[in-house]
């Protein structure tokens, strides 16, 4: 087994049909499941008969041989009766690979029938959450006793109790993210258990290291001698150090956990997504991006399925380039990116990424979008304090749509105060600051781990790009994805596009290395490095930061121009 990487290789159709002629000839084999995740890379998950023997070593040999036929797989091999059970308890991993995984193969014996459990995954997803907590809390009283023995000075006790809640935590981590738990007492061997199979989960020991090593022989020796034995030996640094383990194994745990229960609600909304296009049958006109009125028309009718808009307005439009890979080979297709204002009564509960997601899947890709949601209140507070930004997308915007009984009266653009121009300057030389920080302390990891170098450059390119959306267009953005702020930055520049070209096939791998380093930094431990790539990155990321600076320095030169015009004005008056 290997870890997950997130360019997975597509599975080649004639191994798939001679996977599936195979598999076939094993008359204890239920069902198989394919799940392809961009982070976790392809899991395969095998359902055997219910009333087939799961310790069987010659069976699950014979299953796990012709698995090898689908390479670089992660496999897992369970029984139909013990499948169904954890379903049903809201194990996480079979809802995820079986209910929201793809049927590559099944009998018409005791096949798990996924159009009826579909209908209760979120009732079972909500399980999943209630037994993690629940778990979670159990896990938290170690830590409690910990304290206690902490204070009181008994090492072994504390040892003991640490031990307990690190082998908890690796339980707990295996059950929901492997499908079953290794029931054993030594921390060493869950290391070999469940590390090379779950996607994001750092090892907490180095075993390489002889002073790690000694660690974590301790800590195993703690769960058998600290009970029975009187003399059994730990110091109270290894004590410090052990705990500060076990709080990162924690942390670690709960990460993986959202992160797969993120997974599993993008998982159902696609399939939901799906399922609607089918039985609407939406059929896509080609012209679609040519033709701006059936465009608008699109956006007005999504947008209504998930709120009840009261105007919306188009300020921004742009090309773009998708790489997608498929049996075919690789292909570059192209799509319109709309950026929109929603003006609505209420924003809670509204998330434009849902929106715009559905708005892409509707569209089949031709039409993409960057989705601002706003109420009448906050438009109107904004324009009495001069928003120049919403003024401008109110004046000149290209109108979708506008209820008939909704208006706003939209006043004469407010020139800046001498107070607002240093406020500006003010909080573009923060951001500024903090994006030239970021881009030095890569110099600190080069060479050594490109997750951290890639993660700084794409913070330093969050700060840079919100400041000078601030200044530019006087907005504080709800959403902080890089991807969406450098949107919002082909507003006023053609930097984003010019400085991360997304048109060819290798450009677009090098934009998404860098839009996902921060989730890698968070997932990945992998080793594997790329001077290449991080030194092309931090080219075009200084280019992107300077351009960015030139922006904002002629616009505030343009607008201290203003306030002097109109203190003349206000001098001859």
């Amino acid at each position: 087994m290997e870890h997950a990487v997130e360019n997975f290789e597509a599975i080649d159709p004639a191994a798939m049909e001679e996977f599936r002629r195979r598999i076939k000839e094993v008359e204890e084999v239920a069902q198989v499941y394919l799940l392809e995740d961009p982070f976790e890379g392809i899991i395969v998950t095998s359902i055997l008969k219910e009333d087939c023997l799961m310790n069987s070593t010659e069976l699950s040999s014979q299953v796990e041989k012709i698995l090898k036929t689908l390479p670089s797989k992660r496999r897992r091999i369970y029984s139909f009766t013990y499948a169904q059970e954890e379903l049903s308890k809201g194990n996480l991993y079979f809802i995820k690979n079986c209910l929201l995984g793809k049927p590559i193969y099944g009998s018409q014996i005791s096949v798990i029938s996924l159009n009826e459990e579909r209908e209760n995954v979120e009732f079972l997803l909500k399980k999943a959450t209630s037994n993690f907590e629940r778990e979670i809390n159990r896990i938290s009283s170690f830590t409690e006793g910990i304290s206690f023995y902490r204070k009181r000075k008994e090492w072994a006790g504390a040892a003991f109790l640490i031990h307990q809640k690190i082998e908890w935590l690796y339980r707990c981590m295996e059950t929901f993210a492997m499908g079953k738990p290794l029931i054993c007492h030594k921390i060493k061997n869950h290391l070999v258990y469940a590390h090379p199979f779950i996607h994001g989960a750092g090892p907490i020991f180095n075993t390489d290291k002889r002073v790690e090593l000694q660690l974590l022989e301790v800590l195993d020796r703690a769960y058998s001698e600290s009970r029975y034995h009187s003399a059994f030996d730990v110091t109270k640094r290894e004590i410090k150090v052990l705990e500060e383990r076990a709080q990162i194994m924690e942390n670690q745990v709960r990460e993986i956990f959202s992160f797969r229960f993120e997974g599993c609600q993008k998982l159902l909304a696609k399939g939901r997504e799906n399922i609607h296009m089918r039985t609407a049958e939406v059929e896509v006109d080609p012209s679609l991006g040519d033709d701006e009125e059936k465009v608008f028309k699109l956006l007005k009718e999504t947008v209504s399925e998930m709120v009840t808009p009261l105007k919306i307005v188009s300020f921004g439009k742009r090309k773009g380039y998708r790489v997608r890979q498929n049996f075919e080979g690789t292909q570059t297709t192209s799509f319109l990116n709309y950026d929109l204002l929603v003006v609505t009564n209420d924003t809670v509960g509204i998330y434009p990424s849902r929106i715009s997601q559905l708005i892409t899947e509707k569209s089949k890709g031709l039409i993409t979008t960057s989705i601002i949601v706003t109420t009448p209140k906050r438009i109107e507070q904004a324009l009495c304090k001069g928003n120049l930004f919403l003024h401008r997308i109110l004046k000149e915007g290209t109108l979708v749509y506008s209820d008939p009984q909704f208006s706003i009266e939209i006043p004469d653009q407010v020139k800046p105060s001498e107070e607002d121009i240093q406020k500006i300057k003010r909080d573009f030389s923060i951001r500024q600051s903090r994006a030239h920080g970021f881009l030095r302390a890569t110099s600190e990891v080069e060479g050594d781990d490109d997750a951290t170098e890639l993660s700084l450059q794409h913070l330093a390119l969050q700060q840079i790009s919100l400041g000078a959306i601030y200044v530019i267009l006087g907005l504080r953005p709800d959403n902080t994805k890089l991807e969406y702020l450098l949107d919002l930055c082909s507003n006023f520049s053609d930097a984003p596009d010019s400085c991360f070209p997304r048109k060819y096939e290798e450009d677009q791998r090098l934009f998404n290395k860098l839009i996902n380093s921060t989730q890698d930094l968070k997932f990945k431990t992998s080793d594997r490095h790329s001077l290449v790539d991080t030194d092309i990155l931090l080219t075009r990321s200084q280019a992107f930061i300077n351009e960015m600076e030139n922006v904002v320095e002629e616009k505030i030169k343009a607008l201290e121009i203003e306030l002097k015009e109109k203190n003349n004005e206000n001098a001859e008056n």
